[in-house]
């Protein structure tokens, strides 16, 4: 307690470092935190180890997303713990699941100091100054004038949220429990956090901007063209993509900004969860793959070369060998270039865990995933061999010490598939976020080997 007292009483209690689970959205609220934390001049250090307090971001969508998260917690709590540490730290844990479980982390990790659930992370500084004024000790001082630093980020994107929370009631999800009704930003609030990211940058570019929301076909029509042609005024933005449109018709409407917007990334992530019809009205999802499969069509008369993600699970409830083989017989008749599948996972306070037992093992979960990954990735055979040999613009996404490591336009940061380019000695003036142009070499299961074509 000691060395506390004097970190504080020297005004030294002021370095964090934040940890980050979860989905993209996480990122852009994780934003939201570092830019109110460099305002009340704490700064922002890249190893937890020499943190004064160490702030987790939470995510618990499903049960291996709580899983990582308390794992996460622990090892914060851990490191707190370490008595051959002269260093005292405060623990923050934030986030989605910080909102759905706080009575239950209060009582079970007491080493966690500060709880704070969705919504309120600009209050994150204060709420820990406040902290600090419970143990005795004086926070920092009004006048202050210590040069506080943002964390100059190397990443050549940046998550912009169009949105919060969620109105839908699919069966297997809680985000409405956790974030509430879904809330569009207007085209303000949207600018607002680019400025916060240029901060943050201290001047770096940001090369590709994501625009993110639980539900973005939600948003508001005129907003995001609004939001669009805003971003596309940016010469450093080189691309823009959109993320996480639910299947609906309103998606239709959203097609034509792909034709007023060239930088506006060839890439849809629509999230079907299923195919059958039987499965998808158990889901309390829209349950009709004509739809599903018009879009898909619509989508390539647009743009020809866009490239469509989207996500299924497997071994929902009363899920049956029918069932996965409609999955199986769309992916045969529509071109999905991208797929995520995910295992049931059933949680406490959804719909489907007070409806329905969860009376598909974890083995035949697996399988199921497993077959249709195999089958997914056979079809896709034929269109990967076809890249080899072509040539075009990719993003630099970072360096390592014999490639460069850089994506597709149709490639998502993260989730996506990378192309990796052999580094040569006259490339040291390539940068992050750069477009350069390569010549794709081979393909490997998911990834690409590519070189520079530097005429």
């Amino acid at each position: 307690m000691q060395n506390l007292r004097s970190k504080i009483e020297n005004n030294f209690f002021n370095s964090y470092y934040i940890e980050t689970l979860g989905c993209p959205k996480n990122k852009a609220d994780s934003r939201e935190i570092r830019v109110s934390m460099a305002h009340n001049n704490f700064f922002e250090v890249e190893n937890s180890k020499k943190a004064d307090i160490i702030i987790v971001n939470t995510c618990s969508f499903i049960k291996e997303a709580s899983k990582e998260t308390i794992e996460t917690i622990l090892k914060a709590v851990e490191l707190k713990n370490n008595k051959t540490k002269s260093q005292k730290k405060i623990i923050v844990v934030v986030g989605c699941f910080a909102q759905r479980y706080e009575k239950e982390l209060k009582e079970e990790i007491s080493d966690i100091d500060i709880i704070v659930g969705t919504g309120r992370y600009r209050e994150i500084p204060l709420l820990i100054k406040d902290y600090l004024k419970s143990l005795n000790f004086s926070s920092f001082s009004s006048d202050t004038k210590t040069s506080f630093a943002l964390k100059k980020t190397s990443n050549s994107y940046a998550y912009i949220r169009i949105g919060q929370g969620c109105s839908r009631k699919c069966g297997f999800c809680v985000i409405p429990q956790i974030r509430g009704r879904f809330i569009a930003y207007d085209i303000e609030k949207i600018k607002n956090q680019f400025y916060d990211e240029k901060e943050i940058r201290s001047g770096r570019c940001v090369s590709e901007v994501i625009l993110v929301s639980q539900d973005s076909v939600r948003a508001d029509v005129d907003v995001l063209d609004a939001a669009i042609e805003y971003f596309s005024s940016f010469e450093e933005v080189k691309w823009i993509r959109l993320h996480y449109l639910f299947p609906e018709k309103k998606i239709f409407d959203l097609f034509y900004l792909f034709e007023k917007f060239p930088k506006l990334a060839s890439y849809l992530d629509i999230p079907f969860q299923h195919i059958s019809e039987r499965v998808l009205k158990l889901m309390n999802r829209p349950a009709d793959s004509r739809l599903f499969s018009s879009l898909l069509k619509e989508a390539r008369l647009v743009r020809k070369n866009i490239e469509i993600r989207s996500s299924f699970i497997l071994g929902y409830p009363d899920e049956t060998e029918e069932d996965v083989d409609k999955i199986i017989q769309f992916l045969g008749e529509n071109q999905i270039d991208k797929v995520s599948l995910f295992s049931y996972s059933h949680e406490d306070g959804a719909y489907a865990a007070k409806k329905f037992d969860d009376n598909i093992s974890e083995d035949i979960k697996a399988e199921r995933i497993n077959r249709i990954r195999e089958y997914h990735l056979k079809l896709r055979e034929d269109y990967r061999k076809k890249i080899i040999g072509t040539v075009e613009e990719v993003m630099i996404d970072g360096f390592n010490k014999n490639e460069i490591e850089a994506r597709r336009q149709q490639d998502s940061p993260v989730i996506d598939e990378v192309v990796y380019v052999e580094k040569k000695d006259n490339h040291n003036e390539l940068k992050i976020g750069d477009l350069i142009p390569v010549k794709f070499t081979a393909a490997m299961e998911y990834d690409w080997l590519a070189e520079y074509d530097k005429k």
